[in-house]
């Protein structure tokens, strides 16, 4: 069954020159932080999750690794603590959008490689432990161009979206996937409904056990927001909405979440065709005889975007750019509402550059984290920007929570079995080296004294991570051994 619909979207507005009536949340165990990161000049988050132990992994992409652009790996404790980062890649293009939280706290990510392990780009696939090993990395994809952009885990599996080229070389068609804990592929199904579809960011499994998919389509020169659901078997239950609010906007879904199995919420960005203006809504569909119901609402403030959008216990998140109120050009916009459609708060961060969020996640506390870049703060040009707020969008003071691991103060290199450095410690100092996929290989306390290290064997050839800690401070550096 497939609906078009055209959207009143003066149903209901949400940000107008009235006061908000704020709802009064408890936040006494939210705990806030905010903080950058980052490896190299440019450094980009673009998708975050909470783990089984109250920490956070937020994923992206660097341009600090081995090839001209790599996945970034970072993993936080609760309290936005560094504990390891690391990066994915080859000598070509890799970056990560999607990532999910397994029972076993560890976590899998997807995105795209052009490393030419099929055909061109390719959808991307990384499984890793608690510890952060990699337990696979695997290349997906046909004899198109593939690109894959979200990912939810669910009673064993992966199911994964995105778009491909593979089966039409001209226009890509919508993908998604379900695979085992190895990335092997159970199913695979593409579709389309007009001349080119993306699933974008949007993937979400509800408490019916239906798995839902969204993106955007063109028709007739338009861009129209879609909604797709499947069983998990892959089979289509034919229940499809195409929406557009009027024949002047492109209208692009960027998210999917669903608390219950009674509605799906979703954000989208429309664009006026006349103007260029830009401005995003949140909606709820509500289900209904095996059919969609909708009532909707959203703000028309020009120039924001909404990116991502959670759900938990009966509260709504969602996260964007604005650059029409904040500190700075552009920055992060958090908005959240409770389930009835009831404006609880909103808040911007940033300073006085670019700031966007590209993801948010509604956190078992009660509150929500938010991921995505700054060019306002170090470290780089680019950092990568995480903020966690409580219930009603609240954070704690900034942070740079990754300069201090982001250089050392002296020049490491390696040579004859040893690794040495330009410079003492002065203190009693834990050396420990990294390999590229971060794995701790090596681990040695020091009088801080030294300047030399003697190493049990020779290293071999590749990139490392070299970190030290004292009373004074942890820092860590990349060196490559030829």
């Amino acid at each position: 069954m497939l609906q078009i619909c055209k959207l009143n979207f003066s149903t209901k507005l949400l940000i107008t020159s009235v006061a908000l009536v704020m709802i009064m949340v408890s936040s006494d165990a939210q705990v806030t932080f905010r903080k950058t990161f980052g490896l190299g000049q440019r450094n980009d988050a673009f998708a975050i999750t909470e783990l089984l132990d109250s920490g956070f992994v937020f994923t992206g992409a660097t341009d600090a690794g081995y090839g001209q652009n790599d996945v970034y790996v970072n993993r936080i404790d609760k309290n936005g603590n560094f504990i390891k980062h690391f990066t994915l890649g080859s000598s070509s293009i890799e970056s990560a959008n999607g990532i999910t939280a397994l029972p076993d706290s560890g976590f899998a990510l997807c995105g795209v490689s052009n490393f030419n392990f099929l055909n061109g780009y390719d959808g991307y696939m990384v499984r890793c432990n608690a510890n952060g090993d990699t337990i696979f990395t695997k290349a997906i994809g046909g004899t198109g161009w593939d690109f894959l952009q979200a990912v939810v885990y669910h009673q064993n599996f992966l199911y994964l979206t995105g778009y491909s080229y593979s089966p039409n070389n001209t226009n890509s068609d919508a993908w998604i996937l379900k695979t085992d804990l190895l990335g092997n592929i159970i199913w695979q199904y593409y579709f389309d409904f007009a001349n080119a579809d993306d699933a974008f960011k949007a993937i979400n499994i509800s408490n019916a056990n239906e798995l839902v998919v969204g993106g955007y389509t063109t028709i007739n020169e338009l861009k129209y927001a879609w909604i797709k659901r499947f069983n998990l078997n892959g089979q289509d239950l034919n229940k499809n909405l195409i929406i557009n609010y009027n024949n002047n906007n492109n209208f692009e879904l960027t998210s999917i979440a669903s608390d219950d199995d009674t509605a799906i919420w979703f954000t989208t960005i429309i664009t006026d065709t006349s103007s260029s203006e830009f401005y995003s809504a949140i909606s709820k569909f509500s289900y209904s005889n095996d059919s969609l119901n909708y009532f909707e609402f959203g703000n028309t403030t020009p120039n924001l975007s909404l990116n991502s959008i959670s759900a938990h216990n009966n509260r709504i998140y969602a996260a964007g750019m604005t650059n029409q109120f904040g500190s700075g050009r552009e920055d992060f916009y958090l908005f959240t509402t409770l389930n009835d459609g009831t404006q609880a708060a909103s808040n911007t961060y940033g300073g006085t550059e670019k700031e966007t969020a590209y993801a948010i996640h509604a956190t078992r506390d009660g509150g929500a984290i938010v991921a995505g870049n700054a060019t306002s703060y170090r470290p780089g040009i680019k950092s990568c920007f995480i903020v966690k707020c409580d219930a009603q969008l609240n954070s704690g003071s900034l942070s740079i929570g990754f300069e201090e691991y982001n250089k050392t103060s002296c020049i490491i290199y390696y040579g004859n079995n040893s690794i040495n450095f330009t410079k003492p410690f002065n203190e009693p100092t834990v050396i420990q080296i990294y390999s590229y996929d971060g794995k701790l290989i090596f681990s040695q306390p020091i009088s801080g004294f030294e300047q030399s290290i003697s190493l049990p064997y020779q290293m071999a050839s590749g990139i490392y991570t070299f970190k030290y800690s004292n009373s004074a401070t942890t820092q860590s550096s990349l060196f490559i051994v030829n």
